[in-house]
């Protein structure tokens, strides 16, 4: 009988898992979902940017073509500065330029800064004036003269280390008179 008892002592220490091995086996399983987890936050990242990136783009785009909507009836320029312009169009005056941290469109005697906001969380707007000849157009030019506007917006990410986005334009004004575009 006594025999009996060591060989049932024997099977019980025999079938369960010793103390090391418990801790062997959690400290694996803590790494794997260590890991793991840094894999899921990675590609929540990821597309968490991939998305703010199709926003901002649509954001722009429909800022960029409505700017060149209303520019491209421009008839005469009242003033045009590297981040505003004042025109006038078949549909009367208009200002587009930036305010703060967002490009406005201003219609009629409406000051800028009451203007519709077209865009926000804006870096920077720059406007460039082009003659057919490829010279700096200005104001004291004839509006025959002026052929292409350059616009480059520059738009902040919601998360800072993300940096900005830039976008590119032209528009060729149409009612100016000029029948030529650019040369080059």
């Amino acid at each position: 009988m006594h025999g009996d008892i060591v060989g049932g002592e024997e099977m019980r220490r025999q079938s369960g898992f010793t103390l090391v091995e418990v801790i062997a086996v959690l400290v694996l399983v803590s790494i794997l979902a260590v890991i793991a987890g840094m894999g899921i936050v990675r590609g929540v990242e990821g597309y968490l940017f991939a998305r703010e990136n199709a926003v901002i783009t649509q954001k722009a785009q429909l800022a960029m073509a409505r700017i060149r909507l209303e520019m491209n009836e421009i008839m005469s320029v009242a003033s045009a500065a590297g981040a505003s312009i004042e025109f006038t169009t078949p549909d009367g005056d208009s200002k587009i330029g930036l305010d703060g941290n967002a490009v406005k469109l201003a219609g009629g005697a409406v000051a800028l800064t009451n203007g519709d906001i077209l865009i926000d969380d804006v870096n920077s707007l720059s406007l460039t004036y082009t003659k057919d000849t490829g010279a700096a157009w200005t104001t004291s030019d004839d509006i025959k003269e002026l052929s292409e506007i350059g616009i480059r917006l520059v738009v902040n990410h919601e998360t800072s280390q993300a940096g900005t986005v830039s976008f590119f334009t032209t528009v060729n004004p149409r009612n100016s008179g000029e029948a030529s575009g650019p040369i080059g």
